[in-house]
């Protein structure tokens, strides 16, 4: 495994870990829906990109485009939800 492919495992964790407070938030705590729809998105994209990460090692050739993807696809997550957490 390369450093890139660690570098998106590591965040993809930490997505995972702000989804699940995320989520623990909107039930115990804020009663919006889009604190929960963030939490959803997180952990979610967070599996997505664990599982292209593991297709890109597993991948004999073209292995860096499933890198490229998951990394957008972090960064849209990221943005997003974000922009979600915001407004509540």
């Amino acid at each position: 495994m390369s450093r890139w492919s660690y570098a998106v495992i590591a965040a993809a964790g930490i997505a995972g870990a702000i989804g699940v407070m995320e989520a623990a938030a909107a039930a115990h705590k804020v009663g919006d829906t889009r604190l929960a729809t963030a939490s959803n998105f997180l952990l979610l994209n967070a599996v997505a990109c664990i599982a292209l990460v593991a297709v890109a090692d597993g991948s004999v050739r073209g292995g860096a485009w499933f890198l490229i993807a998951a990394s957008v696809l972090l960064a849209g997550t990221f943005l997003f939800c974000g922009d979600l957490s915001m407004l509540v």
